[in-house]
């Protein structure tokens, strides 16, 4: 969905915990960019890779596949992050409908994760909130809030999702929801949003959760 150069810009400002904005626009404080230094020393003697290809909106699985094989040349990766499935197409790219096409997709990673024996992480988009009468939202999550396509859910081990409350721009936490694990427990986590410098964090020891009304805006 971004270029390399925006990517690395919010890799740097996640590994140094500066302002994205400061780097993007060359903005950052004598304390930041001092650390930014240190962080690109820090990356450019780490033993891990972090490479970021840049791929054209409606990429395929036999694209990113063919990519992948290049690669085992200089390293072999630990996981892939694809940023997202449903901005991709099928392999085989026949006219079908939307959530048909999109559900493909999804079937060629899981497949891809199955043969190379790799964890694959994707975004996917979820479906509108729905409304209760009187115009209240819902906010029950579930696995059948992925938005275009339930065969995303039917090809994944694990699935995520971040709920969207009512007064999400107020909140500092992030409220995520494990809908499905193949291979484990179910249930809910918060992180704290730290978006200015990239970032989702553990929240600190002395942070309340919103336990009741008396904590609402």
């Amino acid at each position: 969905e971004m270029s390399k150069q925006q990517y690395e810009q919010r890799a740097d400002a996640n590994v140094a915990n500066v302002r994205h904005r400061g780097i993007m626009r060359g903005k950052l404080n004598s304390d930041e960019e001092a650390r930014w230094e240190r962080c690109l020393k820090f990356q450019e003697g780490y033993d891990k890779k972090f490479y970021i290809l840049d791929m054209p909106r409606g990429t395929t699985m036999g694209e990113i596949e063919a990519k992948y094989d290049t690669l085992l040349g200089e390293f072999d990766p630990d996981a892939i992050f694809i940023d997202y499935l449903q901005l991709m197409k099928p392999t085989l790219n026949q006219p079908n409908a939307d959530w048909l096409e999109v559900g493909k997709v999804s079937e060629e990673m899981h497949e891809f994760c199955r043969k190379k024996n790799k964890p694959v992480v994707t975004a996917a988009q979820r479906k509108a909130a729905q409304k209760k009468p009187g115009g209240k939202r819902i906010d029950d999550v579930s696995l059948e809030d992925l938005g275009r396509s339930k065969m995303i859910g039917d090809n994944s081990a694990i699935v995520l999702v971040i709920a969207n409350r009512d007064d999400e721009v107020l909140r500092e936490d992030m409220e995520i929801h494990i809908v499905k694990n193949r291979d484990g427990a179910k249930g809910k986590i918060l992180l704290r949003k730290e978006f200015a410098k990239s970032r989702i964090e553990t929240l600190p020891d002395n942070w309340i959760e919103d336990i009741g009304e008396e904590n609402e805006f």
